[in-house]
């Protein structure tokens, strides 16, 4: 079996409430938000006894790269048995290409918490306000570090964006003092203290390079973020820099800032996350991260389904991404898939075009057969380092594949709006096009 791409192994003392809430957050952020839809980054917590002590050393052997969070605060930092395990799992990661660890200090006095551990520097986001200001620090944090690892930019030394993500401000000059003045406030948001580097405009080329070549590699190596106002889709090179990142399957994101309407709406805006302006520009950075992060992993899992041939695209195609392609070109890209009438007039493009689970419906083996569905509430789920969201999780994971592959549901227990029958009916919504037949018998 091929291992995961990726694995994001979350520490926590399990005496402290606000940790473990902020584990839980960490992985609904990774695996559950619905602005970006594919962004399933699995996460596992610390395996832990039943006397609460931590269980063996961390395994590495289930992904292939192993990211490892430290969320330290004073019920870990006065622990010394927790204090160690997190000094060994950070000793675990140097010089590991497969493994890296990035401590968060939650509190004044959760640091060094071995000696090990005193020239390392810990992300301080105790310095943040508790709730949704640190929640999101930590999200954001974690987000950068997952790209710059994926992307494996701590081994590029000399490479012109040393920032594990280089953003493509994409705006139109004509509206930088019209109020609400949206796009300086994504200027001076990218000033601040943000783990990113910014490409706001033409001052950022240098002198004597040509300027569209110098866009060119700009956005070739960018995520973008298009702050759409009502003058954007009328400026021609606000156009191409959107057919630039799509050409060369780079994150974007698109935030709305339309005052009152546009005249011709750009039509290649589409098919990318878009969120409403609606005053903080770190949200539409937030959102671009996690784009960001949902690029690199996405591709890594589809890399895993690639056949000899495939062509991988980190979004869903369309028209203007599939033009010039050679005729008969199988292009793989994440699920689901994309609608019955679109994907009959992307045919036009003449090339192939399926997901991972479009390929696992291909054979039905198991149509025809009644399979009925238990879950109960796990009494050593905690040394296996997960909780009811990985229980969850795995049981809805599991319930996918079974209805690919033809199966029928049977299930007796909870149908509530926050149970599991509601969740299978949603994921029969989202997968609805793919060819397996979906029934599900509820009682």
């Amino acid at each position: 079996m091929k291992k995961e791409p990726l694995l994001v192994h979350l520490l926590f003392h399990p005496e402290s409430v606000s940790a473990r809430e902020l584990a839980r957050y960490i992985h609904r952020q990774l695996n559950g938000d619905l602005m970006v839809p594919g962004l399933r980054v699995p996460t596992v917590f610390c395996p832990t006894r039943d006397d609460g002590a931590p269980c063996a050393r961390l395994r590495f052997n289930f992904a292939e790269r192993n990211f490892v969070v430290v969320l330290a605060d004073d019920p870990l930092s006065i622990d010394e048995s927790w204090c160690g395990f997190c000094a060994d799992a950070w000793a675990s990661c140097q010089n590991n290409a497969f493994a890296r660890c990035v401590p968060f200090q939650l509190s004044e006095n959760a640091w060094p918490l071995d000696a090990r551990l005193k020239e390392v520097s810990f992300a301080k986001a105790y310095l943040q306000d508790v709730g949704e200001a640190r929640n999101a620090f930590v999200v954001r944090r974690i987000v950068v570090e997952l790209c710059r690892y994926l992307a494996n930019l701590d081994k590029v030394a000399d490479s012109a964006f040393q920032a594990p993500i280089t953003l493509f401000l994409s705006h139109t000059k004509a509206d930088l003092n019209k109020e609400p003045r949206v796009t300086q406030q994504f200027i001076e948001c990218l000033r601040q203290d943000q783990p990113i580097e910014a490409w706001v405009d033409s001052g950022d080329i240098q002198t004597g390079s040509k300027f569209a070549e110098a866009i060119k590699r700009g956005v070739e190596r960018t995520s973008l973020l298009a702050v759409l106002t009502d003058t954007y889709a009328t400026r021609e090179w606000c156009r191409e820099e959107i057919l630039l990142a799509k050409e060369h399957q780079r994150p974007i994101t698109v935030v709305d800032a339309l005052t009152m309407y546009e005249v011709r709406s750009f039509p290649y805006l589409g098919n990318v996350p878009r969120i409403r302006w609606d005053g903080d520009p770190q949200k539409g950075i937030d959102l671009l991260l996690k784009e960001t992060l949902r690029h690199l992993h996405g591709s890594a899992l589809l890399d895993r389904w690639k056949q000899p041939g495939d062509l991988v695209f980190a979004r869903p195609p369309e028209l203007a991404t599939l033009v010039g392609l050679e005729p008969g070109t199988t292009v793989l890209y994440p699920d689901p898939p994309v609608g019955v009438g679109e994907a009959r007039r992307l045919q036009k493009a003449n090339v192939r075009i399926t997901t991972p689970f479009q390929r696992l419906a291909a054979e039905q083996s198991l149509k025809g057969r009644a399979i009925a569905l238990s879950m109960s509430e796990s009494t050593d789920i905690a040394s296996c380092g997960m909780d009811s969201l990985h229980l969850e999780g795995a049981m809805i994971a599991l319930s996918r594949c079974l209805l690919i592959k033809g199966a029928t549901l049977a299930y007796g227990g909870h149908l509530g709006s926050e149970g599991y029958a509601q969740m299978v009916f949603e994921l029969v919504r989202a997968n609805n096009n793919l060819a397996a037949p979906r029934r599900v018998e509820l009682s």
